[in-house]
């Protein structure tokens, strides 16, 4: 007798019964990462539904590269000066930026 596995949940979606997941539409975390000169932070992708192991996945094909740990640079190689720039405020969080 064939079992059928039970379908996990990601997020609000469910996955395919054989374990594949729902596809990301990246185009608000990558519009995200435009205006931040291409660096996103950890938090930002999980907040655009992108799961660890995707990051792993586009920094080991090379698509994205690791600026500093949890923070992203959402092309190959290194940021730019802006992008590290970038990168610093989102390390530092909401203590770097200034209060107006």
């Amino acid at each position: 007798m064939h079992r059928r596995r039970p379908t996990a949940t990601v997020g609000t979606q469910q996955a395919h019964p054989r374990g594949m997941y729902h596809r990301v539409d990246p185009s608000g975390l990558l519009a995200l990462a435009e205006l931040q000169d291409g660096v996103v932070s950890l938090e930002q992708a999980h907040g655009h539904d992108l799961g660890r192991n995707s990051i792993a996945r586009l920094v080991r094909e090379g698509r994205w590269s690791t600026a500093r740990r949890g923070i992203y640079h959402t092309a190959p190689g290194r940021p730019g000066w802006r992008g590290l720039a970038w990168a610093g405020v989102l390390v530092g969080g909401d203590d770097s930026r200034p209060r107006w």
